[in-house]
Order: C-alpha cells, then sequence, then structure tokens
C-alpha cells in the first residue's frame, strides 16, 4: 500500500462592503477628512476607508510520505496565499483650500469629462522614472473653479490589491527520543509579484492666478520589497 502523505489545508474568503460618510482607524489610510459640506454630507457618502470588498486566505502543510531513515523522514511543506482587493483611493486636489471653505480639509476635483481616452477609474498601473509606478491617470480630473465644490465622490475609486504567496520547507529530525531539531527554509512572495502602496492622491500644488501647478508626486505607487528568504534551525 503507498503512502502519498498528509494534506492539511484551511481556506477563508470574505465578501463586504462598508460604506459611510467618514471613517478612519489607528493608522496607515489614505485620505481620512472630515466632511466636505455640512450641509450636504451625500457628497461623502461612498466606501469606508478601510474597506477591502474581497479577501482570501489559503494555508497548507503538506508531510512527505518518505520513512526509513532520518535523512528522508520529516519533511513538510507549507504555504500561504494572501489575496485581496484593494483599499478606497479618496482623489483630492491637495493640502489647499480650492473650494474656499474654512476649516475644510481634502476638497475633491472635478472628473475631467470628454477628455480623450479618459475615464474617472482609468487605471494605468504602469512603471515611472525610479522606484515607483504611475497607478492611475491625473488626466481623468481636473481643478474645480475657486469658491466651488468638485464632483468627484469620495474613496471613489480603488488602490492596489495585494497578492503574496509564502513558502517554507521543514525537517524535523529526530535526535533522541527526547531531543528533536527542525530546520526552516522559508521564501517570502515567492512568485515575485510586485506589490505597491497606495499612491499620492493629491493631485495639484495649487492654484496660483489661474496657473495649477500638479503635484510631482500624485498618483505614486511606492513598490515594496520583493521575494527574499531565509533559514532557521533549532
Amino acid at each position: 500500500m503507498t503512502s502519498f502523505g498528509s494534506i492539511q489545508a484551511q481556506a477563508s474568503y470574505t465578501y463586504s462592503k462598508c460604506l459611510d460618510d467618514g471613517s478612519v482607524t489607528s493608522a496607515g489610510e489614505q485620505g481620512a477628512y472630515g466632511v466636505v459640506d455640512p450641509y450636504d454630507q451625500s457628497l461623502d457618502r461612498g466606501p469606508c476607508t478601510f474597506n477591502r470588498t474581497q479577501n482570501l486566505i489559503v494555508n497548507g502543510l503538506y508531510s512527505l510520505p518518505f520513512t526509513g531513515n532520518r535523512l528522508v523522514s520529516g519533511w513538510q511543506l507549507s504555504e500561504i496565499l494572501s489575496a485581496s482587493t484593494g483599499l478606497p483611493l479618496n482623489v483630492m486636489d491637495g493640502l489647499f483650500d480650492q473650494a474656499l471653505m474654512e476649516g475644510i480639509e481634502g476638497p475633491r476635483p472635478n472628473y475631467a469629462t470628454g477628455a480623450a481616452g479618459c475615464n474617472p477609474y482609468q487605471i494605468l498601473n504602469k512603471a515611472i522614472t525610479g522606484p515607483a509606478i504611475q497607478y492611475f491617470n491625473p488626466a481623468c480630473y481636473s481643478l474645480e473653479a475657486q469658491g466651488t465644490e468638485g464632483n468627484v465622490g469620495r474613496n471613489s475609486s480603488y488602490g492596489p490589491g495585494l497578492l503574496d504567496l509564502d513558502f517554507s520547507i521543514i525537517k524535523h529530525t529526530k535526535i533522541t527520543e527526547k531531543l528533536d531539531s527542525e530546520f526552516r527554509a522559508e521564501f517570502f512572495n515567492i512568485i515575485n509579484h510586485t506589490n505597491v502602496a497606495q499612491p499620492n492622491p493629491g493631485l495639484y500644488l495649487g492654484d496660483f492666478g489661474g496657473f495649477v501647478i500638479p503635484s510631482p508626486t500624485a498618483v505614486r505607487s511606492p513598490r515594496k520589497p520583493q521575494t527574499h528568504g531565509r533559514f532557521s534551525s533549532r
């Protein structure tokens, strides 16, 4: 009778959607600002800042069937797969008060309707100079007239998602009845998938007498570290 070893696995999938008119937690979120217009809070109704619509986690442990001596027995393979959609992205003018509403932070621009080859949700995800990518197309937006509110909704787009596969090779060796050793070789992001951070959502440095200066760092998503590994024993 042939043994194929043993497999243990778990999978978790979540689909959710959270809506509100303002949210923030303790760290790491983009564009968590107060209500733009307290007289019309519907302008701020959109996805929660921490909303991830889809999230998948799969982990497994495979014990190889080899037996006979200390060299071939005790081998295991394990993996953790993480995949999720991106966090909401609150596209804004920048840190200046174009709407001329005192005390209001994070005013949003207009959609550049009719721009050639453009739509409000055009994702580029293309490489640019330096360790970053241009994630969305800033030409899809235009600065609203001074003293007016832009028509772009709060958290109207989504940032980049996450895909990561970690893999381990484990070797247990029985030395004596009471003494056991373990060797691990661990590889993080073994598929070398590029994961990037949230882009800078501030499009402009300001409107200086009708001359709009784009932000040089707008829509840039810094690249995160790629594949790396480590070895350990005990």
